[in-house]
């Protein structure tokens, strides 16, 4: 290293060439490239970076790289840095008896974006007070800078991090939609063509679906798909009378989350009929019954019911493990989407928008699902780039792209949904905000001038 001071006024100059320079993309490479930096500009025995978090230092670098020499100053100074960081302040005592005379350490913390990432540690030899006072100037700036570089290398990690999560996130929510949407396919096409009559009440015992045999057995008043909305009381009595032989299955099943049964007898033109009710709760995330699904069985045949009804309690246990599956991971799903900067959104085949939720929204001054219900296409006319992308995704290509919309910038991932026929019925899609993440890479915040 030199051992001529420079004037105060050549290390200002200096200092300026520092901040082009600092473009390492690695935490390694910046600790290297940031020593043969100030190198040039320091009458200094040694300087050392120690970079820390949550107490710890995870990378060190020295110059010169002595190693008899770091060995000798490295217990002091590793010291002061513990103490720096955990007090929030720059600590600096005099060297133990023993150590090199005739040397003085100086310290200043690497401090960035509200956070303490390390220190930067001086050992300068004893000589002018005005060099001194312009080397520990010079040592601050350089501190400075090299801390908002690092925070900028900590946030490009910790996105990438956060957006290949998301991607896993994004992969399982789509396989276990498909599975879902197999099971729910699968119990419609075999209650749409069996002769059990089967319907759905939800947990208010309003009836949600029918099936076809019921509809042509128990025929509504106005006709087919007019029990939809009504009391199941009312479907109950027309099967069964007024009541079930004094037990009513739905309000069983519902009261204690647990199989119901019920056996009834009708008269028809061919004669009796033994009737048997099966109310089967399907429970939610939270496992309360949400839905509750009646099979209606006829038990003049005892042996195409036991066969029926292990086919049906086979198809509702895997129903039902599909949808304890789909509530634990919206769950979790739900809690990485509150609290990170993104947007997990869908839309149908035409455009309209089926799906909006996340903290990203927030940059977008918009508030979850404000956007339900309203076409894509309309809402994001200023900016081509997301119309374009949704048209891409509907034709079948999944992809990543980054995207504009105003003074917000997103990484976007989109994947078209399809049916079980292959046929796509809209996209699904999750998107970062990375406004912070670019900003900080194209801008360095250190002003040389300052």
């Amino acid at each position: 290293m030199p051992n001529e001071p420079r004037p105060a006024e050549d290390l200002e100059r200096m200092i300026a060439l520092f901040e082009p320079l600092l473009g390492a993309e690695s935490l390694d490479a910046l600790l290297e490239q940031a020593l043969q930096l100030i190198r040039p500009f320091m009458t200094a025995y040694a300087v050392a970076i120690f970079v820390t978090d949550g107490g710890s230092i995870v990378r060190e670098a020295w110059l010169p790289k002595d190693e008899s020499r770091r060995n000798r100053l490295r217990p002091h100074l590793l010291g002061l840095t513990h103490q720096s960081v955990q007090s929030g302040e720059p600590t600096t005592l005099p060297f133990p008896p023993g150590a090199p005379t005739g040397l003085t350490p100086h310290l200043v913390l690497l401090r960035a974006r509200g956070r303490t990432l390390g220190t930067v540690c001086c050992t300068i030899i004893q000589g002018d007070p005005e060099h001194q006072q312009c080397s520990e100037a010079l040592l601050q700036r350089f501190a400075d800078l090299v801390a908002d570089r690092i925070a900028a290398l900590r946030e490009q990690s910790d996105w990438r991090a956060s957006r290949a999560q998301h991607e896993r996130w994004f992969r399982q929510l789509d396989q276990h939609i498909r599975v879902l949407d197999r099971e729910r396919q699968k119990f419609a096409a075999l209650v749409s063509q069996d002769d059990v009559y089967v319907f759905v009440t939800d947990a208010h015992r309003t009836i949600q679906w029918v099936n076809r045999a019921v509809d042509m057995r128990f025929p509504a008043e106005g006709g087919a798909g007019n029990w939809i909305g009504r009391s199941c009381s009312e479907l109950c009595a027309r099967i069964a009378g007024a009541e079930w032989n004094g037990v009513c299955p739905v309000a069983q099943a519902t009261e204690t989350n647990q199989p119901a049964h019920a056996e009834f007898r009708e008269e028809t033109p061919d004669g009796e009929r033994s009737l048997y009710a099966t109310a089967l709760p399907i429970k939610g995330p939270d496992g309360l019954p949400q839905e509750v699904v009646v099979m209606l069985q006829d038990l003049s045949d005892l042996e195409t019911v036991r066969k029926s009804e292990a086919r049906y309690r086979a198809l509702f246990d895997q129903r039902q493990r599909a949808e304890e599956r789909l509530g634990r991971l919206e769950t979790r799903l739900r809690a990485v989407v509150a609290s990170s900067p993104i947007v997990l959104f869908s839309v149908d085949r035409d455009g309209i928008i089926t799906l909006s939720e996340g903290r990203g929204l927030a940059a977008l001054g918009l508030e979850p699902g404000q956007q339900v219900g309203q076409s894509v296409f309309d809402l994001y006319q200023a900016t081509p780039a997301v119309a374009e992308n949704i048209r891409r995704a509907l034709r079948g290509e999944e992809f990543s792209a980054l995207v504009q919309v105003g003074a917000v910038a997103f990484d976007a991932h989109y994947a078209p949904l399809r049916d079980d026929a292959g046929e796509i019925t809209g996209v699904l899609g999750v998107a970062t905000d990375v406004t912070r993440s670019r900003r900080a890479a194209a801008q360095p915040r250190f002003d040389a001038a300052a």
